[in-house]
This record gives structure tokens, sequence and C-alpha cells, in this order.
């Protein structure tokens, strides 16, 4: 499948003394300033496009070098840069990488003549996937789906941000922090870029661009990096974690939803169950078994299905049982809330990691035959297909042909 991931936001710091950031730079930096008097902003804000300029007094646990308490920020939207004009770009080829180190650090020798890039410390890098042409009702559903399923105990989910974040809205975004105490250490995202594009208040060329998309993204915190990456300078670190950007974001995924989660296909509980009882021969306890927990996991009162194993289950053995059958048949447990689709494919190829799995493409097909005015979607190979009230012999010449019908 297409390798289209890229780096789309990346942060550098550097720490200083007060006087430095007064001396050099005019401003005050955050934290510092006086009630009641007058000092120049508490922080600077880079005029050219791309690039923000921050000051501010480190926390506590950041003050780790004698006599620099202070730091200077540079965050980079590398798609804004000028080098790219008007058009929606990323960092996806490495002569892009390049051109974007080259004028980051033209902008820190102009703004700090005594310092470069390599200076600063690589203290974020986000790794990107776009995945377009994903109605936002199955983006949408997709991010539930994720919710309710299982996330290992080196993972949480970042309720902080939905606490603070006004307006939050869970079924817009999937976050999954990995944390080490109160460090972060990495945070992996999937989310609704359109919706997130309408909040940011982007270009109308924007908002076109990424209508129905959804978003993977892996947010590498400075622990994490340091860890990724051995090289020595900042400009090394950045094409290390540039050149692998496919794997860390495929090996934090692999972390979270182990095999059978990530490769099984979905059904809505109407459908679960239809299967349950044809694929599962002579096991009427299996099949009661399997059709009571997606029942149970189907209420909106439980989030998710390890909430759903420790009520329905009563042992853990019984529980691994249970879940055994479901990884037989290569159908979840979590359904899918959305009556419209009785079908979605694996997580894994959802998300463009593998093609369709065996069960994905049959259950796609012998769900064709069974359902009227439902909706469909397929992600094979980079080609979408989503169909919606299509009769069945319009439904095999559009397969057929790789094209999309429309009603």
């Amino acid at each position: 499948m297409k390798n289209n991931y890229f780096i789309d936001t990346i942060e550098l710091t550097y720490h200083t003394t007060f006087e430095y950031i007064t001396e050099k730079l005019g401003t005050v930096p955050k934290k510092c300033v006086k009630k009641g008097e007058f000092y120049y902003p508490t922080s600077l804000e880079a005029n050219r496009s791309g690039i923000d300029m921050r000051t501010r007094k480190c926390s506590k646990g950041e003050r780790h070098r004698k006599g620099e308490n202070y730091k200077i920020v540079l965050r980079i939207a590398t798609g804004k840069i000028p080098y790219f004009k008007d058009e929606v770009k990323h960092v996806e080829m490495r002569d892009d990488l390049d051109k974007m180190i080259y004028y980051v650090n033209e902008f820190i020798k102009f703004r700090m003549p005594d310092l470069d890039i390599n200076d600063f410390e690589l203290t974020r890098i986000d790794i990107t996937k776009d995945i377009h042409k994903v109605p936002e009702t199955v983006i949408k559903e997709y991010i539930m789906l994720m919710r309710r399923m299982f996330v290992p105990d080196k993972f949480e989910l970042n309720e902080q941000l939905e606490k603070n974040t006004k307006d939050f809205r869970r079924e817009d975004s999937f976050n999954a922090l990995m944390k080490k105490g109160n460090t972060s250490i990495a945070e992996f995202v999937v989310y609704n870029k359109a919706r997130a594009a309408i909040d940011q208040d982007l270009t109308d060329t924007e908002l076109e661009y990424y209508k129905n998309t959804m978003r993977l993204e892996l947010r590498c915190y400075k622990s994490y990096i340091r860890k990724m990456a051995h090289e020595t300078t900042t400009i090394e670190i950045l094409r290390h974690m540039f050149e692998r950007r496919s794997y860390f974001i495929e090996r934090e995924f692999y972390r979270i939803f182990d095999v059978e989660e990530r490769t099984q296909s979905f059904l809505n509980i109407y459908w679960l169950k239809k299967y349950i009882k044809r694929s599962i021969d002579g096991k009427p306890k299996h099949k009661k078994y399997m059709i009571d927990l997606s029942t149970i996991l189907d209420r909106d009162s439980l989030p998710n299905i390890t909430d759903a194993r420790l009520i329905y289950c009563d042992s853990h053995s019984s529980s691994l049982g249970v879940m055994n059958w479901f990884d037989d048949i290569h159908i979840s447990p979590v359904t899918i809330k959305n009556k419209d689709y009785p079908f979605l494919q694996s997580l894994s190829s959802a998300l463009g990691f593998n093609d369709p799995t065996p069960t994905d493409t049959r259950l796609y097909e012998y769900l064709l035959k069974r359902t009227r005015n439902r909706k469909f979607y397929l992600n094979a190979s980079d080609n979408y297909y989503e169909f919606e009230g299509v009769p069945r012999c319009e439904q095999e010449e559009c397969w057929n042909r790789k094209i999309i019908p429309y009603s």
C-alpha cells in the first residue's frame, strides 16, 4: 500500500538564561511579567509563516541545567512554511525535509546569529498519515469502536485532554497516551481531520483537501525521541525519525491493539447474532456466551470491552475462552452502533496498514447480497468504495471496474 507518511509538526527547544532572552530577543519570558507593570510582550511570535517562537520560564521538572531555567521554543508547522507557497503540502519526501531544515536554520540564524538548528533539542515530532475518501460517519464509527476496544496497560486514554478541552467531541478523536509517571512519552491519535480543519479555521483550499479525511498521528515527545534516535545532532535525529516514520507509527499501533483486535471485522448487533449462529455449528453454549457478551457491550452504559468482560465472565479463563471463539471466526465482539452500516472492515486494513483480510472480503460480499438500502465502505489498496442503495448487478459491475457508484 502507498506509504504516505509525513512529518506534520516539530518542536525545537533551547535552554538558556533570562538575560539572553531579554537582551537578544527583547522580550520577557512568559510567567515572568509582573502585574501592573509594563514589559515587552510575554511571548515573541514569529512573523514568518509556519514558525511560532515563544519564550517562557521552565517548570521545576525542566530545570535540569544549572543557570538555564528559561527556554526558547520553536513550533514549526511544516506544511505552512513559505517554500510550499499556498499549496496543501507535507514533508513526505527527503527533499522536502532538507528544505524545511534549511528554512528553519536560516530563521534561527536571523533571530539568534550565535545559534543554529543543532543548538536546539528536538522535543516533539508528529508523524502523520492521512487516509482520504473516508465518509465522516465511518470515521466517527471507527473512533468509537477504538474507544470501546481494549487498551493495554502501557497506554491510557487521554482523559485530561477531554476534560480540559472545551466542546470536546469524543466521536472525533481517539487519543492513546503512553506515560511514565507524570511524563508523556508519546501519543497515538486517530481523528477526524475535516472537523479539526474547521476548528483550526483553515483556508477554503485546506478545508476541501481534508474533506472526508481520517488522520493517524504519532506525537513523539522528548524521551521517546531520545530512546528511538541515538544520533548526535538535531539534524541527524530529524533525518532518522523521518526515514523510519512508518515504522514508528505502525509499531505503536501494534502495541495498542493486539493481532486479534486489529484483524477482526466488525458487524452491527443484528448481523453479528446472525453470523455467530451461522458460523458455529453444534455449540449452543458458545453461541449464547458470544451473543450475550456482544449484547452487553452494545449497551451505551458500558464504555469498553474490558468492562463488559468483567461483568459477564466469571473468571479470567472463561473470558479468554469467549474471546478465542470470536477470534476463531475473525469477528470482533465490539459492535457497530450505526445501524446503517451492517459491516465495517478490520481496523488495520481501514487504517491502511494492510489490505482487507479474507474475512473482510467474504463478509462484504455476503452482506451485499442480503441487505438493501445499506451503506458499505471498503478500503482496498487505496481504492475506496461506499455503496448506498445500489442494485446488486450494478454493485458487482462497479466492484469489477473499481469505481464508486452513486444512487
